[in-house]
């Protein structure tokens, strides 16, 4: 900010002895947030005074690391009395709404309630503090509801939320204005059915009949505007010939589009990694999309490193 850097830290006279903070972040105009679903410190050596989970607030035009160095405000979880393994914070996304006239914090953790998961929504008061608003519940035990979240940063105060590990479907949140509260607008559930043939070298593609389940649809999504972007880095597992042994997983990236005359979102592209080039890819581990540009990493499991988008190895498929 302003040619300015800053180191945000845990920083206190407490023994450490783990924690997740920065495990998820998210940034709106100078207001970071800094999700920690587990922390564990104590007094001494083997006194244990304080475990949590917390979602850090920072104002960057006002820290300073040397002699303001704590968050602006902190939330801590209220809602899961059990911090083992604790979820709380594990995905963030803020976001000015001009509608409601105030700053809108969406807070997931997909273990809660018996792994069904929830996602909570905060909105900030006159004084700078961040209270709890709504919470939207997941529907399915073992679902994890929560695992990722975000909300448009254009301004439609949408709020996508994805499972992360499950692959079932990612849900969609409108905002109703008459009432001001989030609604479920739509369930985009994955398409795994490839039609036409893809291209290898040398041999002809052999599909399972059913793909294993686990493919992470869901495992990262963004939105913007009338887009949403849904990362499936586990999609299209494939044999690389009929009767071999060696499975790859290309994944697969999914643009989901609403039209404005219409109330049910489509399913407009599927892109997937090339395998040609890079054999498994994890293509869709992380997905962002903003104004008109998107970007997708691949992991790429096989290679010995990883990366983003790279030329000439996205396939697409349209429906």
């Amino acid at each position: 900010v302003n040619g300015l850097n800053f180191e945000l830290d845990l920083t206190d006279n407490l023994y450490y002895y783990g924690d997740s903070y920065g495990v998820s972040v998210a940034l709106s105009s100078s207001i970071v947030v800094v999700g920690c679903p587990f922390f564990y410190y104590s007094l001494t050596n083997n006194s244990e005074i304080l475990t949590g989970s917390s979602v850090d607030i920072y104002n960057l035009e006002t820290y300073n690391s040397s002699s303001n160095k704590y968050p602006l405000y902190s939330i801590t979880n209220s809602f899961d009395a059990t911090y083992t393994n604790s979820t709380f914070g594990e995905s963030v996304s803020i976001v000015y709404s001009g509608l409601l006239n105030t700053s809108i914090l969406v807070v997931g953790s997909s273990n809660v309630n018996s792994n069904i998961g929830a996602t909570y929504i905060y909105t900030q008061s006159f004084n700078g503090n961040y209270l709890h608003y709504q919470t939207l519940n997941g529907f399915v035990s073992n679902g994890y509801f929560g695992g990722v979240v975000k909300i448009d940063p254009s301004g439609s105060n949408r709020i996508v939320v994805g499972n992360k590990s499950t692959g079932s479907a990612v849900y969609v949140y409108e905002l109703n204005t008459t009432t001001n509260q989030w609604v479920l607008n739509g369930t985009l559930n994955q398409d795994r059915n490839i039609t036409g043939s893809l291209n290898f070298i040398d041999t002809k593609p052999y599909f399972l009949g059913s793909q294993p389940s686990g493919s992470n649809y869901g495992n990262s999504v963004s939105i913007y505007g009338d887009t949403i972007i849904i990362g499936s880095p586990n999609d299209m597992y494939y044999y690389e010939w009929s009767g071999s042994t060696v499975l790859r997983n290309r994944g697969s990236v999914y643009f989901w589009k609403k039209c404005s005359d219409a109330t049910d979102w489509f399913l407009l592209e599927k892109s997937f990694g090339n395998e040609n080039i890079l054999e498994s890819n994890n293509l869709g581990y992380s997905v962002d999309i903003y104004n008109g540009n998107a970007i997708a990493t691949s992991t790429k499991d096989i290679s010995q490193f990883s990366s983003s988008y790279i030329k000439n190895t996205i396939n697409k498929r349209f429906d």
